[in-house]
């Protein structure tokens, strides 16, 4: 049996470039990318617009635009001092040092693009 490894969306190195996520349905590659998506806006203070994200079909692509914006509106919600249900998500926040309130301007920002 092969020996698959594991991917986790909040401690895999962001890289320039291209990065491809391929796997079966049913693993988690949208949740991967959306929280990659967060990950690069908030830790490396990349816009909204400098990331291309690219799937098969318009309606994957138009559920992938809508699973994005509802997990940057998570994010910033729970920024704020929402209930956030993901612990992932809120053990990541735990890590990143920048004032929230700038946190909470990246991701405004990022919606409104």
């Amino acid at each position: 049996m092969a020996d698959y490894l594991s991917f986790d969306p909040f401690a895999t190195p962001l890289q320039s470039g291209i990065n491809l996520i391929e796997a079966s349905a049913g693993t988690g590659k949208t949740y991967s990318i959306t929280m990659l998506v967060v990950r690069y806006l908030l830790e490396q203070n990349i816009t909204i617009d400098q990331l291309l994200v690219v799937t098969f079909t318009n309606a994957a692509a138009q559920e992938l635009r809508q699973r994005i914006r509802q997990r940057l509106l998570e994010v910033r919600n729970t920024l704020s001092g929402a209930e956030c249900e993901d612990l992932g998500v809120i053990d990541w926040l735990d890590t990143i040092t920048a004032e929230r309130e700038d946190l909470i301007k990246l991701l405004n920002r990022a919606l409104a693009d």
